[in-house]
């Protein structure tokens, strides 16, 4: 059981709840769950994260292409670096890019699971901007667009 106390420990009561609450609510397998599939439902899987980077960067290299971008998640900028950097990306058209999204997610997973962790989350592209900083790429938080509306009894 100190085995998952040490994998535990840095998550809070709440957090372990929440995490828990996940687990047994969408689990598809019968076997118990160890420490990585209760963190996983916490904070997603690799994959999940390598599919999220791969939306933005793919975002990031078509509205700003050939610029250099520094990403909020330095996973991302390492995984454009390693498949041949923002030039090469951007001189790609919409629809070659688009074949680049597997690339990208094996990639991001393989950098995810490395310790080294320490990647500059600057991409190096043709020119900067007219204050010659690169442009600040962040992860967009998913937005509610309106409030959701209380459901009412309606009668037959």
């Amino acid at each position: 059981m100190n085995i998952w106390n040490d994998a535990l420990k840095n998550l809070s009561e709440d957090e372990l709840r929440k995490a828990y609450d996940r687990v047994i609510t969408t689990r598809q397998d019968r076997r118990f769950p160890v420490p990585a599939d209760i963190i996983a439902a916490l904070n997603g899987t690799y994959e999940d994260s390598a599919i999220l980077g791969w939306n933005t960067a793919f975002r990031a290299i078509l509205t700003h292409p050939g610029r250099y971008l520094e990403f909020e998640d330095p996973l991302i900028a390492e995984t454009v670096r390693e498949l041949g950097g923002v030039p090469f990306l951007s001189n790609m058209s919409q629809r070659d890019l688009g074949f680049q999204r597997k690339p990208f997610i094996s990639t991001y997973i393989i950098l995810a699971k490395k310790s080294k962790r320490d990647y500059n989350p600057v991409c190096k592209g043709q020119y900067l901007t007219h204050n010659s900083k690169p442009v600040l790429i962040t992860k967009k938080e998913p937005t509610l667009i309106e409030e959701p509306k209380e459901e009412c009894d309606v009668p037959f």
